[in-house]
């Protein structure tokens, strides 16, 4: 991937716990960890990148973020290769199709309207989008050495 194809690079925090960070270190799955940002490297577990296509990249190495296309209750999000269902335009599968949307501060699975939220026991988890919901709002601390 080449650096024209980020919209945004960098750690994603919660807004409600602004020192929790969205962290790919867990087996599997994503979680929510302690920000690092003060030592935001390429190959760190907090390192994202969201493609100009919809995807969110974990540093770089064509794992995305993945999620179920069922409609249940605050389902997982893992990692896994990074596919697309149009190769010539680039089109994300729909369980790979995610939109950070800064006018609700959130990021959403764009096919099923549903938002990734900081659950109580300090996961994460996709539920139906609601303004409401202070636990799908998240930040993008952007990566000092990585410029647009």
């Amino acid at each position: 991937y080449e650096k024209d194809q980020f919209e945004y690079v960098g750690a994603v925090a919660s807004a409600i716990a602004p020192d929790t960070c969205i962290d790919t270190g867990f087996p599997g799955r994503l979680g929510a960890y302690t920000c690092r940002t003060h030592s935001m490297t390429l190959s760190d577990a907090q390192t994202l990148g969201f493609t100009r296509n919809g995807m969110v990249m974990h540093q770089f190495n064509d794992q995305c973020w993945d999620t179920s296309w069922l409609d249940y209750h605050q389902s997982p999000v893992s990692l896994f290769g990074c596919h697309v269902m149009d190769p010539v335009k680039g089109v994300p599968s729909q369980n790979q199709a995610f939109r950070y949307v800064p006018e609700h501060q959130w990021i959403r699975n764009t096919p099923t309207n549903r938002c990734l939220a900081l659950l109580e026991e300090g996961g994460v988890g996709m539920e139906a989008c609601s303004e409401d919901r202070a636990r799908q709002k998240w930040t993008i601390k952007y990566a000092p050495w990585f410029e647009l």
